[in-house]
């Protein structure tokens, strides 16, 4: 069975240790070795393979005991630089497993060692001298055998450390977790199609197959003549997904239908609320080239503000969705499925996906645009709320308010500046930070290679690296987010927060300065009532008070998610807090809906500028309407005109055809007259018409 599956190995592996293993344990258990043993090279071959069957199968055995603690030592060292919890107890329990009756220890493990052609039992024991007298401490320092041993410590690793669990506290998973959801039962989905495709064509076949046996003997069919996928099977279905498919065989996907249907609802809101934000953010725009050259700077650095955040948050959500756009699977399901939940579940596809190499970029630019989105139009809104209350204070001391207009802008672009260039900083640690990570999570997921290298010769193969030095390398790496909370990984949330405390206090003390003030300046505030230029700061001041206090109620709910990952240490409920991030960022989309309506109908100047829009929108309808409904008009009345022109011709030839021949030819050249003349007034017209009338009642009576 080793040999036939040998082809997984990236080495082709040879039978000859395997066959004088059998031999040797043979005539050592039927007491036959007489029948081997006939030279002293014999007999060395005898006492070698003696020492290795007593370490595999002898209960108790001593040399078995070395690789047990040289294996103890290792994931003692690494359960400690990795973060895995209760390792004294996990380490007793292994202890107890590895001298069992079903050693930890076993022939596979030795047979992949000295069944590669470049690295035998003869080599081992040439390079290696202590394997004479005692091979289970040869076996504890040889790197390539004990790197055979290092599955049972790459799961511990991968289910128990809380190093992996650092993703499921960022935001990126939080935001991705809608799109995880969809794919998952995506991939549940088709392989229920394809296994109810296979047992209706299998049900189908052995009907026919049943009849043709009993009509003729012959249950030979061809599944093209009824239409069949004859290359569908039961492991084609599977085929990469075993774990998907035990999944959809055992009938647990209704959890993940229920998710998915939640994700795909919300991305659908989304989705409008995107159209709308698209809308108002074109209209406002047009209005700020309308009215550019009539508004004050603050107002203009206020429009821009809100105008570049949409575009920004715009532009995040169509990086998110672009996942979408292709068949692209997430991570795998981790084998233990059955004992979690389908949120924790979900969340786990996302580990390896997000902080792949491949896929991290993208995803960090759409973390970094959506961080500037919000923590841009917060830090731009208090920037110009100091702007105008120092203008205000300035006017109510007497002092001039008058501020540079490039000192304004200035000031202004060196907020954004300072927030681009530390996002973007920000970013490219984390991409350092992620690689580690990443390496991490693919030596936990796929291993590394644990085999002797044969690039080299046979004797002197290149020289095989510890998998417990790698781990513990790449852990040591990543514990540094773990040891200070994350920072790189939680960073546009810390971005945000502290944005958002010092915003929230700069915003209560300018409330509470300005009411100080006013009530300061009462008398002079009676003569400021009637001035101008004084009411439209203030109307700006209390404008850019509403927006602010619009984005913290946008922000609230996906905050405190964001905040509540971060202190709780339970999988379980990480995800399902992340089920509802979803829902808190739609809430999310309140400033940028708003906020373009709050601007437009406290500005006098806009909301002029709008009326006048739309009445020269309904004007311009009003006028094509119009026209139209003349045209339609004209063509009716033309229409009845000549109908009625008809009745009266139609009359007339009848009237005529009664008279005389010789009346009836005087009235014909009279009409034919009239019709030639067109120079005849219309006077004239109707004194014929009289006289034609009076001679017709004539020659009727």
């Amino acid at each position: 069975r080793l040999l036939r599956n040998s082809d997984t190995y990236s080495l082709q592996m040879h039978d000859s240790f395997a066959r004088e293993f059998l031999r040797y344990a043979y005539a050592l258990i039927c007491s036959k070795t007489r029948l081997i043993v006939n030279t002293e090279a014999d007999e060395f071959r005898l006492f070698l393979f003696s020492n290795i069957f007593k370490m595999l199968y002898e209960e108790n055995s001593v040399e078995r005991g070395f690789v047990c603690d040289a294996l103890k030592q290792k994931h003692g060292e690494l359960y400690t630089r990795c973060y895995v919890p209760d390792s004294e107890e996990r380490l007793d329990r292994f202890q107890i497993k590895c001298n069992s009756r079903t050693p930890f220890v076993n022939f596979l493990h030795v047979f992949q060692r000295f069944s590669v052609p470049c690295s035998s039992l003869d080599h081992f024991i040439s390079t290696t001298p202590l394997a004479i007298s005692s091979i289970g401490r040869a076996l504890a320092g040889d790197t390539a055998f004990m790197n055979y041993l290092s599955g049972h410590l790459v799961i511990n690793v991968k289910s128990d450390s809380e190093l992996p669990s650092l993703v499921l506290k960022t935001r990126l998973l939080l935001q991705h977790f809608s799109l995880a959801a969809v794919k998952l039962y995506g991939q549940m989905a088709a392989v229920n199609t394809c296994l109810t495709r296979y047992q209706e064509d299998h049900a189908i076949m052995e009907g026919f197959g049943n009849t043709t046996e009993s009509e003729s003997g012959d249950n030979s069919t061809d599944t093209s003549e009824f239409g069949l996928s004859g290359n569908i099977s039961m492991n084609s279905c599977c085929d990469g997904n075993q774990i998907i498919c035990d999944m959809a065989s055992n009938g647990i996907t209704e959890e993940y239908r229920a998710l998915s249907d939640e994700a795909w609802h919300g991305i659908y809101i989304e989705g409008a609320l995107l159209c709308l934000v698209l809308l108002m953010t074109i209209f406002l725009t047009f209005l700020l080239i309308k009215t550019s050259h009539h508004l004050s700077t603050a107002t203009v650095l206020f429009v821009f503000n809100i105008i570049f955040s949409n575009v920004l948050f715009l532009s995040s959500f169509m990086f998110l969705y672009s996942d979408l756009l292709n068949d692209q699977t997430y991570g795998r399901v981790s084998d233990d499925y059955s004992e979690k939940s389908g949120n924790l579940i979900v969340a786990e596809t996302l580990q390896t996906h997000l902080f792949g190499s491949n896929q991290f970029r993208r995803h960090l630019v759409q973390e970094t645009l959506f961080s500037l989105a919000q923590n841009g139009s917060l830090i731009g809104l208090i920037h110009l709320l100091l702007l105008v209350l120092v203008v205000i204070s300035r006017s109510m001391t007497g002092k001039s308010t008058h501020l540079a207009r490039r000192s304004v802008i200035a000031v202004f672009a060196c907020v954004w500046m300072f927030l681009i260039v530390s996002h973007i900083i920000f970013s490219m640690m984390q991409i350092s930070a992620i690689r580690n990570l990443d390496e991490l999570f693919t030596v936990l997921t796929t291993g590394t290679a644990r085999q002797v290298s044969c690039k080299g010769n046979e004797t002197n193969p290149n020289p095989v690296k510890s998998d417990y030095d790698a781990i513990a390398s790449l852990c040591d790496k990543t514990a540094v987010f773990h040891a200070l909370g994350a920072y790189l990984l939680r960073g546009h949330t810390l971005f945000t927060v502290i944005f958002l405390s010092a915003s929230i206090c700069i915003f209560v003390s300018t409330v509470f300065y300005h009411h100080h003030m006013k009530k300061q300046n009462a008398m002079l505030q009676a003569g400021l009532r009637d001035n101008y230029p004084h009411r439209r700061r203030e109307m700006l001041f209390h404008t850019l008070l509403l927006s602010i206090a619009t984005f913290f109620l946008s922000v609230l709910g996906q905050t405190y998610i964001e905040l509540a990952v971060v202190w709780e240490d339970d999988k379980e409920r990480v995800a399902k807090l992340s089920r509802w991030y979803h829902i808190a960022r739609i809430a999310a989309f309140i400033d940028p809906v708003l906020n373009p309506l709050i601007v437009v109908l406290r500005t006098p100047l806009l909301r002029k500028q709008v009326v006048t829009q739309i009445s020269s929108v309904a004007n311009e309808l009003r006028s094509k309407m119009g026209h139209q409904w003349e045209s339609v008009r004209r063509s009716r009345d033309s229409s009845s005109r000549g109908a009625n022109r008809k009745k009266s011709r139609t009359a007339r030839s009848l009237s005529v055809s009664r008279m005389p021949t010789s009346e009836a030819e005087q009235s014909s050249e009279l009409s034919v007259t009239l019709r030639n003349n067109k120079p005849v007034t219309r006077l004239a017209r109707s004194l014929s018409r009289v006289s034609i009338n009076t001679r017709l009642i004539n020659a009727i009576v």
